[in-house]
């Protein structure tokens, strides 16, 4: 990925799923689309299964491809209160366990915001070079992308669809990896590169996509 913002991966991730967002409809009431970020918690030596905490920001899309400041306002924002977000929302994991499978995909819109129509965002950043070499020899491409075994079509349509961003850096390239699901519209690898060129040209953003 190359352009102007490239470099700033945190931020443009951010303002890139917001545009986008309101490409596939995901905005509220008031004009708003609501991002939210899974953090990690984890600290040295913590073997723990799920560190990390979701926040959320709310995000006025109209100007996000010309001036990503308020943008990266509202990240520093949200990353200063993430001790507050975790206390709140790690207070009932140990109930996880005995929490009947479909309370737990009903619960778990929860997480993502309280908005009827979130966006997930997730940057890891700088990832670690040797993660770019399956086969000892570095990779000309790598992703992330999200992956929930067992939903289904009927879940996405009865939460009203899904959109998550994956982003991370390796070897100087920034990539994106979308997971997209709109209720009611075509959803197909073909429609949804075409939203994603049209987001990434809002941003003077150059990208090769793959799959």
């Amino acid at each position: 990925m190359r352009g102007k913002h490239w470099r700033k991966g945190n931020t443009l991730a951010a303002g890139f799923a917001c545009r986008l967002g309101v490409r596939m409809g995901r905005v509220c009431s008031d004009g708003t689309v609501t991002l939210s970020f899974p953090i990690s918690v984890r600290t040295e030596n913590d073997t723990r299964r799920n560190a990390l905490v979701f926040t959320s920001v709310s995000v006025d899309p109209t100007r996000l491809s010309s001036d990503l400041a308020k943008m990266r306002v509202k990240l520093k924002q949200a990353l200063a209160e993430v001790t507050e977000t975790t206390n709140r929302v790690v207070a009932p994991l140990p109930l996880a366990l005995i929490t009947p499978k479909w309370a737990a995909r009903r619960a778990a819109g929860i997480q993502l915001g309280a908005a009827g129509f979130p966006v997930g965002c997730s940057n890891v950043g700088d990832m670690v070079p040797a993660s770019n070499r399956p086969d000892g020899t570095d990779a000309d491409y790598m992703s992330a992308r999200l992956v929930e075994p067992g939903v289904t079509r009927r879940t996405l349509e009865r939460i009203g669809g899904q959109l998550f961003v994956a982003s991370g850096r390796v070897h100087g390239k920034l990539s994106f990896s979308v997971t997209a699901y709109q209720p009611g519209r075509t959803n197909t690898q073909e429609a949804l590169r075409e939203l994603i060129l049209r987001t990434l040209d809002e941003f003077g953003v150059g990208a090769e996509i793959h799959g």
